[in-house]
């Protein structure tokens, strides 16, 4: 059976980001452990890739580890690649990194609270990587500013420009991360769970937001979330990661009609319905492996309704994926029917 985990991801010469067989570590205890294990996926240009698992599956440190922001010396990029429009970033020195974030690749980080500098107007904020990356006067960077807050659609933008974060609603610092992000009209938009916290209205602006802004900007968008009813809103195409491993990918239609993978399914099930009021609500028992004891073989059999025999030998560890349907993998045997060899 061939293994397409150890292929490189499809047309990554075309893709406007590929991840190869990517593996970032973190030293614990003197010993090496994957944070990310041998994760390959590709995002084409006005295409959403949404990476969806629980808290600690490994889905901020990949962003991380695609804009060269793995802490050093306790963590590494152990193996893969990571191309840019065909460059592989892995290899570029941090020099050449520093040019790349916010130019090509840039990224919406979790809660803007806490990521906006609190003592910076955002009009300032905005136009710094203006001033960095483009070379801009202070009066062209603060003009170009004010058009991208604007773009985003702050109310009262040129009022708003001298004010502070403290002074904006959550929805709106939203906004003011995604100017600072697109500011320089990057190839490759990485969203680390951009509508956390908000209210369902607001959440539903800010997608709609980011969606016309990939059309509009010809963006590859990295989306990452646990809320799958925002993977429907806005993603092409889900990859599932658990425990450091993409355990299932499929188009966006396709995961919601048939998920494959056993953690999948319960994912889905762990979601409430509102057509039916007495329903109990499920949870999936336990939690996601720490770094330092993962077990052998399959990732989610501790956790797994229907393991067997199988599940914890060492060659379901190993990124072998069966097909389900086109462009539809999932790495479980028992929902694939593969059979490993004893």
């Amino acid at each position: 059976m061939s293994d397409p985990a150890k292929a490189p991801a499809k047309d990554p010469q075309r893709a406007a980001l590929a991840v190869e067989r990517l593996r970032t570590e973190f030293r614990i205890d003197g010993a090496w452990h994957a944070a990310v294990d041998d994760i390959s996926f590709s995002i084409a240009r006005r295409e959403t890739l949404a990476l969806v698992g629980e808290s600690g599956c490994g889905k901020s440190m990949t962003a991380l580890s695609v804009m060269g922001l793995v802490p050093r010396p306790q963590g590494r990029i152990a193996a893969g690649r990571i191309l840019l429009d065909g460059a592989d970033l892995v290899k570029l020195p941090e020099p050449a990194l520093e040019k790349l974030r916010g130019t090509r690749v840039a990224m919406i980080f979790q809660e803007p609270m806490t990521s906006l500098n609190p003592v910076m107007t955002i009009g300032a904020q905005v136009a710094e990587s203006l001033t960095v990356h483009q070379g801009l006067s202070r009066r062209a960077a603060e003009a170009k500013a004010l058009a991208v807050l604007d773009e985003v659609k702050i109310p009262s933008a040129a009022r708003r420009f001298h004010e502070y974060p403290h002074q904006f609603s959550g929805g709106m610092r939203q906004r003011v991360m995604i100017a600072m992000a697109i500011a320089c009209q990057p190839a490759v938009l990485l969203a680390d769970e951009p509508t956390t916290a908000l209210d369902v209205t607001i959440q539903a602006q800010v997608l709609g937001l980011l969606a016309d802004l990939r059309e509009r900007h010809g963006m590859a968008m990295l989306f990452i979330t646990h809320n799958l009813g925002v993977v429907a809103q806005i993603a092409d195409r889900v990859a599932v990661m658990y425990a450091g491993q993409i355990v299932e990918q499929a188009p966006v239609a396709a995961i919601f009609a048939s998920p494959a993978h056993l953690y999948t399914r319960a994912l889905f099930a762990a979601i409430p319905r509102l057509d039916l009021p007495d329903q109990a609500l499920a949870a999936i028992p336990g939690r996601v492996p720490p770094l330092d004891a993962m077990p052998t073989g399959c990732r989610f059999a501790p956790r797994c309704p229907m393991v067997q025999a199988g599940c914890e030998q060492p060659q379901v560890l190993a990124p072998v994926q069966v097909s389900m349907s086109a462009g539809h993998s999932a790495r479980c045997h028992v929902a694939t029917g593969y059979r490993v060899a004893a």
